[in-house]
């Protein structure tokens, strides 16, 4: 049995070239390998609950009710966002603070 920290290979196939290039470009500009950039891009993907884990806890907080209730829903969709938002807010000088656009985003007009 392997470690639960070693690193798995994957790999993906048919992936067309424009879409290569493009990983290839955004990994340069960031400064790191394609697989690591491609790597950090997945671990970026399960981070977060997906809208499918989301409807599911819902429903089953419904205490055994078929569908969730749109008060779940929305519930579930608020929490999500915080979830997302406190990664964002890192204060990296892109997702600072200031939120997503910095102070001159929409919701920073003067």
């Amino acid at each position: 049995m392997y470690p639960e920290s070693m690193a798995v290979m994957l790999q993906v196939r048919n992936l067309p070239d424009d879409v290569h290039a493009k990983l290839k470009e955004r990994a340069r500009d960031a400064g790191m390998s394609l697989s690591d950039y491609v790597a950090q891009q997945l671990a970026g993907l399960v981070t977060y609950r997906s809208n499918a884990e989301i409807f599911e806890d819902a429903r089953r907080r419904a205490h055994g009710s078929e569908r969730p209730t749109v008060d779940e829903i929305v519930r579930g969709i608020h929490e999500a966002r915080a979830e997302r938002d406190a990664g964002l807010f890192d204060g990296d000088g892109v997702y600072g603070p200031d939120g997503i656009f910095g102070d001159t985003g929409p919701d920073r007009r003067r």
